[in-house]
């Protein structure tokens, strides 16, 4: 298995301060905690979160996909359907994975049994 890294960004504490549920925003405060990496709202980040707009992504779901792409992140996860529908119908246009945590989650456990399997025979 590889090494992962959690990645924030400057879009998720600006989405954050949107969350009027505090409970919430408490618990993923604690989450960002351990996050290595923020990607910076650069310039660069901002064009290609209008050119995402354009194929019909949310702003805030865009600059966070312009986020991830510009940390060189290998998956975006997300569990709103819609992004992933969107994205699904677009993968061709990102340097990013976008997937649903389960599933992502599942897949990776399953290339480790398998990976495990081989390295038994």
């Amino acid at each position: 298995m590889g090494i992962w890294v959690l990645l924030s960004s400057d879009i998720v504490e600006a989405k954050l301060r949107q969350t009027p549920d505090l409970q919430r925003v408490d618990l993923i405060i604690a989450a960002l905690a351990i996050c290595q990496i923020k990607a910076k709202l650069s310039d660069a980040v901002k064009k290609r979160a209008a050119s995402l707009v354009k194929l019909g992504f949310k702003p805030f779901d865009a600059a966070h996909i312009a986020s991830a792409e510009a940390a060189n992140a290998d998956v975006f996860l997300t569990t709103d359907d819609r992004l992933i529908r969107n994205a699904q119908r677009h993968s061709d246009s990102f340097t990013v994975s976008i997937q649903n945590p389960v599933y992502w989650l599942i897949a990776i456990n399953q290339n480790e049994r398998e990976d495990d399997h081989e390295n038994t025979d």
